[in-house]
């Protein structure tokens, strides 16, 4: 499995995330993932910070385009790209333990 730079921050966020709960990955369960997805959720993108001052406030709809800003905190595109990504590496280290001999 290749891992490209935007799986590593995903990864890594997660990675961070269990580690302020001292918890090693291998241990997470349901639990933690729902806690990871409320936390989330609450959080500020940090993207949305670095906004310019002149521009439109988060969620606000562009008079000429009609597109929405983007808002604040996580979308809940992004938070499901999180879960799957995240997924799909326990799966993988899964296949991978049963591939390799045991020493």
């Amino acid at each position: 499995m290749i891992v490209e730079p935007k799986q590593h921050r995903q990864l890594l966020r997660w990675f961070r995330f269990l580690h302020e709960r001292l918890m090693g990955w291998e241990r997470a369960e349901r639990v933690d993932v729902r806690a990871f997805v409320e936390f989330l959720r609450e959080t500020p993108n940090p993207q949305r910070l670095r906004r310019r001052s002149d521009r439109p406030a988060p969620g606000s709809v562009n008079a000429v385009t009609g597109k929405s800003e983007l808002p604040v905190k996580y979308a809940a595109r992004t938070i499901n790209h999180q879960i799957e990504r995240v997924t799909s590496n326990c799966e993988w280290t899964a296949i991978r333990r049963r591939e390799l001999p045991q020493i």
